[in-house]
């Protein structure tokens, strides 16, 4: 254990450098996740296929009530990201591809920045490191489930974009 937390200067400095480190944790995470290739976050591979027990998606919706509280989560888009919010009927196959990769390269990055509780839990006492655990995995584990989420209905949309060559049954009426 690297922090003592006895007295109130104490536990200040304790979560004041829990911060720092963990902060900078994410931002280097975030900084390999932007230099790896593309190839590294291919929908195929078995960590982005579908569990189980999340159901085609309805683990999210029904379970996690993921519809009420997605949209209350800040959502970092950087340059030339995507975001559903400014999705059109007018999408290509090719941009469902790349939109899916992205929720995966995001997926990753969530995943690879929770593993910061490794961190907090050997250097805190044993309350705070509960405390830390909870904080990191909060922060993470919903942009995770939304990733997910995500990813299996653009997969969804992109299978009846090609099953009707190339328009959504939205875009075929009007």
């Amino acid at each position: 254990m690297l922090f003592r937390a006895s007295t109130v200067p104490e536990i200040f400095n304790m979560f004041f450098w829990n911060l720092i480190i963990v902060s900078a944790y994410h931002l280097i995470i975030f900084a390999i996740c932007i230099k790896l290739p593309q190839s590294s976050f291919d929908e195929h591979k078995s960590r982005y296929q579908m569990k189980k027990f999340e159901r085609n998606g309805k683990f999210y919706k029904q379970t996690l009530k993921i519809n009420l509280w997605k949209e209350h989560v800040p959502q970092f888009t950087g340059k030339d990201g995507f975001s559903t919010e400014h999705m059109s009927n007018n999408v290509s196959v090719e941009y469902l591809n790349e939109f899916i990769a992205e929720t995966c390269r995001a997926e990753w990055t969530h995943e690879t920045q929770s593993l910061s509780v490794i961190f907090v839990f050997f250097v805190n006492p044993p309350i705070y490191n509960l405390l830390f655990t909870v904080i990191i995995l909060l922060i993470n584990m919903p942009c995770t489930a939304i990733q997910r989420y995500n990813r299996f209905r653009l997969q969804t949309l992109r299978k009846r974009l090609i099953r009707t060559g190339g328009l959504l049954p939205s875009m075929a009426s009007a």
